[in-house]
């Protein structure tokens, strides 16, 4: 059996074993599980067909993301990908109109929206007048982070733990 696989099926095992909410079929590995059959479990639970309580999906988010839901951020602007490039017209029309007076009105009390993506990039779901003015004024922005647009389960068996999780939980 690869590793790949072997990670793999530790995880489900792991997801599956932690709680009593899920369907009793899938608590116990059976006999003849293949990497295939494995695999399509995975993808099933990632689209929710196999029900997985909100804190194993969390934590494995955690472990293949190396973020937690409503974790806040302080980056570099020019760190957040910016998904939805036509939302930044209004800030800089307004920029344009009344330049560094506008930038400098911005409150930044209420932080960005943030997801990680399906490549793992943190990107921008809401706050672009608060990006914007921080770019402009070469500061860090506030960010939380909302949403995780990838599947976790397969994240972690492609990629491993991600080094920031690594770091967290002490396992360099």
């Amino acid at each position: 059996m690869s590793t790949k696989f072997n990670r793999m099926l530790h995880i489900i095992e792991e997801t599956f074993a932690t709680t009593g909410d899920i369907i009793q079929e899938y608590t116990q590995l059976p006999d003849g599980w293949d990497e295939e059959y494995v695999r399509g479990i995975s993808h099933q639970a990632a689209e929710g067909k196999i029900p997985i309580p909100k804190e194993i999906t969390n934590q494995l988010d955690f472990l293949a993301y190396g973020y937690e839901r409503g974790e806040i951020l302080h980056l570099d602007p020019d760190d957040i990908e910016i998904i939805w490039k036509d939302d930044l017209a209004n800030p800089e029309y307004l920029y344009e109109l009344r330049g560094m007076e506008w930038v400098n009105s911005v409150s930044f009390e209420e932080p960005v929206e943030l997801i990680i993506g399906r490549n793992g990039r943190i990107q921008l779901d809401d706050g672009h007048h608060r990006l914007f003015a921080s770019r402009k004024l070469g500061r860090k922005v506030k960010g939380r982070i909302e949403d995780f647009k990838g599947n976790p389960l397969v994240k972690v068996v492609d990629d491993g733990i991600h080094p920031r999780a690594k770091r967290i939980m002490g396992l360099n």
